[in-house]
């Protein structure tokens, strides 16, 4: 029997108060309390953009003074689990917050590329071998907003509803926005499209409501040409018995007459009755 859990929270699509505090605070740091704020951003629930916060020109400097920490913020924003597991000398040693963070981030940028995904590749992406593991971690970053989706233990997948947008690098904005403007070219193909199908639903209309008042005269002319022509036969009719009548009165009259006259016979003397 499937088990499916669904998460009503909305989804976070900008960043926190929390976010503008952290790049605030930056501002003004440098050296290891700088590093401290890396190390607690990346560690706070419900931050999950980092792009400003690199593009500070003291968090910029730690590309040359720490670059371990600096490659740390660039993970955040823009890489997964898997990258750090690849690259896992680059950075400083993680917290588990900082995994579990990570792990969030992994499945919000798989699920962006993916609508259903397999147990088998999360346990492969994020590095969790337990099905159990895998569930609690799905559960717990659907309650933290960073995804909306269900889990299928039937299945065994968890379905991708929507996740928080993450950090875009520079290099790949030339990308994104060619796709967006093959998305508005698409989108203004469809409009042009509907227009095309509203002029020709319109002109539709039109003749169906011409040929509609055009049915509708025939159907009363026709009506009134056969009422026109019933009260003709009946106008007929009436003339017809009103001239018969009167003849056939006189007729009857005259044969009445004659055989009375017959019954009394010539001179106006009856027959006596012989006894």
């Amino acid at each position: 029997m499937a088990m499916a859990t669904d998460t009503k929270k909305n989804l976070i699509a900008s960043p926190s108060k929390s976010a503008e505090y952290f790049h605030a605070t930056a501002k003004e740091l440098d050296g290891a309390p700088l590093l401290s704020l890396i190390t607690e951003i990346t560690e706070c629930p419900g931050v999950y953009g980092f792009s400003e916060l690199l593009s500070l020109p003291n968090v910029q400097k730690l590309k040359t003074t720490e670059e371990n920490h600096y490659k740390l913020l660039q993970l955040f924003a823009y890489g997964t689990y898997q990258d750090y597991l690849r690259n896992r000398s680059e950075f400083p040693r993680l917290s588990p917050n900082q995994i579990r963070k990570l792990r969030h981030l992994t499945l919000a940028e798989l699920g962006a590329n993916t609508q259903y995904l397999p147990y088998s590749q999360l346990v492969e992406e994020i590095g969790i071998e337990s099905v159990r593991e895998l569930e609690d971690l799905i559960i717990d970053a659907l309650y933290a907003g960073v995804v909306s989706g269900k889990l299928n233990q039937e299945l065994r997948h968890f379905e991708v509803y929507s996740g928080i947008s993450r950090d875009v690098p520079a290099e790949s904005i030339p990308h994104v926005a060619k796709v967006l403007e093959n998305w508005s070219g698409i989108c203004g193909g469809l409009l042009a499209t509907l227009d095309a199908l509203i002029v020709q639903a319109n002109t539709a209309r039109g003749d169906y409501l011409w040929r509609k008042r055009e049915i509708e005269t025939e159907v009363a002319n026709l009506k009134k040409a056969i009422k026109a022509t019933q009260d003709l036969d009946e106008s007929g009719r009436d003339g017809v018995c009103d001239s018969v009548h009167p003849g056939q009165s006189t007729d009857k009259h005259h044969a009445a007459s004659k055989k009375a006259s017959k019954l009394r016979g010539s001179g106006g003397r009856f027959w006596k009755k012989l006894t």
